[in-house]
This record gives C-alpha cells, structure tokens and sequence, in this order.
C-alpha cells in the first residue's frame, strides 16, 4: 500500500513540475497619476489570483502561459480606480496607473455554477436608473454618491431579487461586495445515522467529507462553517458534506472558532480540521484565493539561481517532514498516554495518524526528486564548464598560430622598412606628429565636452531639492559621460540598516537594495570604509576589498566596476555605482568623473535633507501661529454681538498675515451698572445705557501685533470695566498711560504703540443718539440725515504709547446724530493698500465711497468697498492689516 501511495505521489510531482514549467510570471508596479506608490491593494490579471502590492507599490502574478497584452486588469483600493496601464511584452512588465476616485464601488456575482454574467445590480437609493452590469467574470464597477452610507443592510437587488443580508459579504477596505446568489438553506445534520451513511459511502468527484475536531480532539458538534457563501453545520460527529472544486484553508471560515490545523488526504476527498479558541468575526473571504504560486520569485534562467531554487525547495520540505514527524509523535504520544480518550477519538485520532504519514511518504517522495534534480542541474553545470575549456584550449591553439603568423609579419616588415627607412623617415615622422596632434585634439575635445557636461549636469543636481528628481538626472546624464551597463545610487536607510537604490539601471528590478552587513556587497564595503571600489576583473581582484575565500560571476554580470561614496559631514550617506560586462572597461579619467559625480550628488542629497528640516520647522511654526490667529479671533466681538446692540452693521477684517494687528472692541455697559455707587462723597451719576466701541491698529503687523492687539484689547475692557472710567478722551490717556507701564517703556527704548479711534454711544431722546468721540491719530467718519452730508472728525496728533515722556492729552468731540445715521471707525491700511502703479487706495476714494452709498444697507456697502478694493489692488501683495467698522444708528 505504502509503495503505491509513494508511486502515486511521484506521478503528481512529475505532472506538477511539468505544468508549472509553463507558467509565466508578471512583474508590476502600482502608482497614482502623480507617481505616488500606491501600498495594500488586491491586483488580479486576466482572472488570476488576487495579489497585494508591497511597500513599493510592487506585486508579482504567476499565470498559466505568457501575455501578450492584458485583457482585463482589476485592482481593489479604496477612494482609488483604474485609469490606465501599460504592458512590457519583452520584459513581462505591467505598470497602472490610477485616478483618485471619492466613492467607485466594486463587486462580484456569484452563484452555485460559478461567476454569474451579463446580470443587472442595483442599490437602493445609488444606481436604480443605470443598473450595474456584470462583465464575463462576473464582476461589476459603478460611481457611488459621495456620502453614500453603504453597509451590509443597504438593499441590493440582483436580476430583479431583492438579496438577504446573508447573500452579501462587504470588504469596506476596498470599496467591495462579494455576491452569491440562490444561497440554500443551512442544514443541521443531527441524524447521526443518516450522514454517517453518506459520510462512508464512496465519495463522488468534487464531493468533500470534512472532519471538525476540538483541540482535544473530540468533535466539534453542531459548529458553523461558511464555505463560499454557503452555510453548514457539523452533525454530533463533526462532519458535514459539500461540494467543493479546489481545497484551501482560506474558503473556510468557522463561527466562534480559529482553525489552528487544516488537512487533506491525497486524492482530495476528505478534510480534517482543528478549530480552538473563540473570536468574535469570521474572517472574511475575497472570491479568489491568493495562492502560493503567485508568491515565487522570478529567479533569473542561469545554473546558480535554479540550483539555489532547488536547495531552498528542500530545506522547506525539510522543514516539512520535521513538522509532520513531530506531529505524528503527538498523536501517538496521545494515543498511547491518554488511555481515558473515546474509542471513537482514538478512531478519529488513527485516521488523522494514518493522513499525516502519508503526507511524510510523500513529503520524503518529494524531496528525494529534488535532491536528484539539484545532483543532474550540478552535473549539467560541470559538463558546461568542460566545454567551455575545450573552447578556450581551441582559441589558445588559435592564438599561437595568430602569433607565429603575426611574428612572421613583423618581420617581413622590419626587413621591408629597413630597406625603406632612409626614404619614409620623413614622411613617417610627419604622419606621427599629425596623428599625434589629432589624438591630443581628439582628447582635448573629449575633455571639453566632459567638463562641459559634468557641469551642466552638476548645475541641474545641486539645484534640485527632490530624491526622485535627482535620481532621474544622474540616471539621463551618466551613460553620456561613462560607458555601463549597470548603474545607479544608493542611499543608507539607517533605520533598516540597508542602501536602497530607488529606480536601478540595467536590472529587472527597479528597486535594489543591499544590506550593510553582508561581507559579499562592494556597496557595503564602500559605505563602511569610505572609500572607493575601482575592480578591472571582478574574479581577480575582489580580495582587496572582501575577505571571503571565493566570489562567483555569473555570465552575465558585470566584470568591472566602479563604487564611489557619497559622503556628507564626514559621514557615508551613499554610493554612485557605474559597471560594466568587459574586463578592464574603466579609466583613471572615467574614476575622476564618477568621483566629480558623487561630489554633487552628495551635496544634493544634503541640501534635500536640510530643506525636509526647514520645511518641517516651518509648518510646525505656521501651526503654532493658526492657533494663535484662533485665540486672537476669540477675543474679538461677534456678528451676534453687534447685532443685539445695532440695527445695522458691517466689518472688514483682512489680516496681512495669519495674526493680525488690527482689532475692534466692543462693550457694553448698562445704566445700572454705570450709575453703582463707587465712592459715597461723590455726587451719584446719571447715565444712560452706555456702548463703547474702538478700532485699533498696532505696530507692526503679523505675531508681534497681533501681541499688541491683545494688550491693548485687555487694557481698554480693564479701563471701562474694573475701573469705570466712560469719557473716551480719559480712557485714551489711561490707555496711554497703561501700555507704556505695561511694555516699560518708561525704562527701556521700546516705541510700540496703537493708533485708536474710541466712540461712547448713548441715546439722549427718541430717535436721537450722543456719539462722544476721541481719536488718536485716527480720524471718525459720519453720514448725518440732518444735513445730508458727510462728515470727517480728526483725531488727536499722538498715538497710545511710546517713548515720549511727557503725558498726552485727548479731546472728547460730540455730535448728535438721529435714528438711520451710520458712523465708521478704520484703521489705515485700507487707504493706504498700494497697486501695482504704486497708487494708494486713498482716504479721498474712500469717502467718495462711504458719502455716495451711505444710505444703503451695510451688506451692500460693504461689498461694494471690497470689491473697489479688489480692482484698485489686484495682483499686488496686501501690504498692512486692513479694518473698517460701519454701524448703523
């Protein structure tokens, strides 16, 4: 029995191994339409397995023969879709593009026969007038609304049936539903009897018996298992029948359970598996499965590689056999110490027993097959090189004829110019001069261009700041200047101790990297010494540099070779590496300009890292400064605010950088409040319900105003709140007094200050209001029904602060305005905002403005003075914080 199951076994190899042969493996590369790598997406070609791209954006797809040209490309990812590819035929390379896409949303029908097509879905509430059709393979693509809320109780009906909720399987990571139609009723085999009978009877093709153990392996009775979007349950011996095409772990999913152990017999008729533990969601099941065929590496066709196939294949069936070995020592160990266990456990137990040493027969049967394979490739690669001796023996012979013939030659020749010495001498010496001038122009001319180009070339590298840029130069320029067939550069990533070279030249792979502790990579030496690799024979010279007994070179690998460091502040950060197949390729002239090279690389590389610093610290700046334009805007009054205490109103606040020094204050301050006894000696006040309200402009603009704004916003709510003080002539000289205390300006040169314009409003009778106006530096503006004009008031001639000694004095203005008359404090940098004839905005312009719209409502004045605004500036940078305050009577 062993031996047919060993013959059998043998049989299925051989077949194997003949098909895989046919195989054929694609290479891709996944990017944005920005050439942004794009990570963890599910790529599938021409019906293929589904794969994941890498860190890189790389992924590999093994298919059943070579391509011409891909039929159909799918790829999962979120927010992202398809928008073109391209296809290498010659090197069997794939590259898609894709287009950002909010909310484009895939999926697959599916039903008991396979991939359902040509059927029509639609989605409740997304796509009922232009239903979804499913393509050949049964999938199918459509543009969800953008805050479309889809989840697994979104109504979907397919061919005109509404779906169950359990028909549906939603990956939300990629924007995919998994769809399988007719699903049948769960059977619950309870009849011990009746599925032991179907169990043991012989087995149809494509029909599975599967065996469900707990860890200590007693059935697992009455557990779910969802097999392709089907559901069955395990009758009191934990079996349960179906139908199923091809067996992998990653079709079955158990309710509540984890499967630590899955296993099959040979002929894929029966399944063990053993569930333990308790998990809250199955695992979810893509419609394709990722095999490991699609994981293989695409080993280049020389004896080396095949053969380092070969060994690795038997050291994973090594392993194998170990892991086989140690569990059939478990279940022995079992069998024979836990004498308390069922007779139908040990039943279960023998036949798992009886699995497992088939599966080391045919391990075993395996690695013998690969072991004769590594031994014919070793014999093959012997017998190649014999016949590459002979061949090298036959030119020998053929170069000593060469060389006998050749000395013949010469010295025919030495007799022919003895003869004629006397009579070429001349003419032979002045061909000698021209040539040697030719060759010395010929050089020159070389060298000109060279110093040329390196500098073009060092120009445009250096005055990079991007990686990707950078490489791209050196890349397009450097087989101009130095012969290779292989080059690239490489940069240390400390962190994972390697020298990754992005986009290499000459390979399959675009990107390569070496470890820098492998004692076999010139990079690594180059990198650790800092010092340069110049090899004419790689096979005689690599001693110098790497103290290993022996280094193979593969027909097709570079013989000479050049690494030149890149170094920064005395540190390596790179390599710049330039190789070619010929022996001895290089000269002390071609050293010299890989050397120019790297000189300008590195200083690159270090002005891109020092621009990353700067760019960092500046957005970190730039944030802490959008926090503080928060805190700032926090502080002033809000459109609420104005709009319980006017009728009308309007701001203009357009700050020349992030914080502003502008500010407007407002305060209110009832008649109760204002009329509290403070001291008992005075006589008491009689005032009205008081409104306060200023536009302020601090010095300078940006952070160091926006400080001052806040200052003075503290001071003038301190004066008129804590310290009661309402006539705006003595809360100015207050104000004066408080900042020059509060920036010490009476001990230290500091000249910052404001420039203020301060209204106190109170109604006097019906339909009239008192405005009490003081000013430093800035003017009031008022339009008046009375006399129908409009109206300037100037301020005093000193702003707020300073170093002026002597204390200043304001002046209190009153004017009596009636119900509907506007008033409207500024600051100058409207008025003073340049175009690009150097023309200022104007206070002229500006009251023109005011006078003539006065009477229309403050939304409309104020578009009209933003839009003059727009016309008089254009393009011309804002050069100070602009306000103005309008406020409707």
């Amino acid at each position: 029995m062993k031996h047919i199951q060993q013959f059998a076994f043998l049989f299925f190899c051989l077949f194997s191994l003949r098909v895989s042969a046919q195989e054929f493996t694609l290479i891709g590369k996944l990017n944005d339409e920005k050439g942004n790598i794009i990570t963890e997406a599910k790529v599938s070609v021409d019906g293929s397995a589904f794969v994941t791209t890498n860190k890189l954006g790389q992924f590999k797809i093994t298919l059943p023969q070579k391509i011409n040209n891909p039929d159909e490309v799918i790829v999962l990812k979120k927010h992202f879709r398809v928008k073109e590819y391209s296809y290498k035929q010659d090197k069997g390379q794939l590259f898609i593009t894709m287009n950002t896409s909010t909310r484009y949303f895939q999926g697959h029908v599916n039903d008991s026969r396979g991939a359902v097509r040509g059927a029509k879905v639609i989605i409740e509430n997304a796509n009922e007038k232009s239903p979804a059709i499913t393509d050949g393979r049964g999938f199918f693509a459509l543009n969800l609304p953008e805050t479309f809320p889809m989840s697994r109780k979104t109504k979907i009906t397919v061919n005109g049936e509404e779906l169950e909720t359990e028909d549906t399987q939603l990956f939300d990571e990629y924007d995919f539903i998994y769809i399988k139609l007719h699903k049948k009723k769960e059977v619950v085999a309870d009849n011990k009897t009746d599925n032991q009978n179907k169990i043991d009877k012989p087995l149809a093709q494509g029909t599975l018996s599967v065996t469900t153990y707990l860890e200590d392996y007693t059935p697992a009775k009455n557990i779910k298992f969802m097999v392709e979007g089907q559901e069955y349950t395990t009758n009191n011996e934990g079996k349960f029948m179906l139908n199923l095409s091809e067996i992998d772990v990653s079709r079955f999913v158990v309710y509540g359970y984890d499967i630590s152990k899955f296993d099959f017999d040979n002929q894929g008729n029966y399944v063990f598996i053993i569930v333990k533990g308790d998990t809250e969601n199955p695992t979810p099941v893509m419609p394709r499965r990722e095999t490991l065929d699609s994981m293989i590496i695409d080993y280049q066709k020389d004896f080396n590689a095949i053969v380092n196939e070969l060994e690795l294949r038997k050291q994973l069936l090594q392993e194998k056999s170990i892991y086989i070995r140690d569990e059939i020592e478990k279940v022995n160990e079992k069998l024979i110490e836990e004498p308390s266990i069922s007779q139908l456990q040990r039943a279960n137990l023998t036949k798992y027993l009886s699995t497992l040493e088939t599966a080391l027969i045919a391990t075993d049967v395996e690695y013998e097959i690969t072991q004769e394979k590594s031994k014919v490739l070793v014999d093959k690669l012997k017998s190649t090189i014999l016949e590459k001796d002979a061949v090298i023996v036959e030119e020998e012979k053929e170069i000593g004829l060469l060389k006998i013939e050749l000395l013949a030659a010469i010295v025919l020749g030495l007799i022919a110019l003895a003869l004629t010495v006397t009579f070429f001498r001349q003419n032979k010496q002045l061909h000698k001069q021209q040539a040697e001038i030719k060759a010395q122009k010929d050089e020159i001319e070389h060298s000109y261009n060279n110093i040329k180009t390196i500098s073009t070339i060092g120009q445009k590298i250096t005055a990079t700041l991007d990686f990707k840029n950078l490489i791209n130069i050196v890349n397009t320029h450097l087989p101009s200047l130095v012969k290779t067939s292989v080059f690239g550069v490489g940069v240390v990533n400390e962190t994972d101790q390697k020298i990754e070279f992005m986009d290499f030249q000459g390979k399959d792979q675009l990107y390569h990297s070496e470890d820098l502790a492998d004692n076999r990579s010139f990079a690594a030496w180059t990198v650790k010494n800092q010092k340069e690799v110049i090899i004419s024979d790689v096979s005689k010279e690599f001693q110098k540099y790497l103290n290993i007994p022996s280094y193979y070179v593969a027909k097709d690998q570079p013989n000479s070779i050049i690494y030149v460091p890149l170094i920064n502040e005395n540190q390596a950060v790179g390599v710049i590496t330039v190789q070619h197949q010929d022996i001895n390729s290089y000269t002390d002239i071609d050293v010299k300009i890989v050397e120019t090279l790297a000189a300008y690389v590195s200083v690159a590389l270090s002005n891109s890292n020092a621009y990353e610093v700067i760019n960092r610290k500046n957005t970190d700046i730039t944030d802490s400064i959008r926090y503080a334009r928060t805190i700032q805007e926090a502080i002033l009054p809000d459109d609420k605010q104005l709009g319980e205490l006017f009728s009308e109103h309007f701001v203009i606040y357009q700050g020349k950088d992030i914080v502003s020094g502008d500010f407007y204050w407002l305060d209110y301050v009832p008649a109760s409040v204002a009329n509290a006894e403070i001291d008992s000696d005075l006589p008491p006040t009689k005032f009205s319900d008081e409104i306060f309200i200023a536009v302020g402009d601090c010095t300078g603009h940006g952070v160091p105003g926006g400080f001052m704004s806040m200052v003075a916003n503290h001071l003038l709510s301190e004066l008129v709140n804590i310290k009661r003080i309402y006539d705006p002539a003595i809360v100015l000289e207050k104000l004066d007094t408080r900042v020059r205390e509060s920036l010490k300006q009476y001990d230290k040169l500091n000249d910052d200050g404001l420039d203020v314009c301060l209204c106190r409003i109170e109604r006097i009778e019906e339909g009239y209001t008192k405005v009490t106006f003081a000013g430093a530096r800035r003017p009031l503006f008022y339009y008046s029904q009375l006399t129908s004009s409009f109206e300037v008031i100037q301020g005093d001639r000193h702003s707020i602060g300073g170093m002026h000694r002597k204390e200043k004095e304001f002046t209190n203005h009153e004017i009596i305005l009636k119900t509907g008359d506007i008033i409207y404090l500024s600051t100058d940098g409207l008025v003073d905002q340049h175009n690009g004839e150097r023309e200022k905005f104007s206070t002229k312009r500006l009251q023109d403005i005011l006078e003539r719209n006065a009477m229309l409502n403050t939304n409309a004045q104020k578009s009209m003075i933003e839009e003059a605004l727009k016309d008089h500036r254009k393009d011309e940078e804002q050069r100070d914080d602009i306000t103005l305050v309008g406020i409707r009577i």
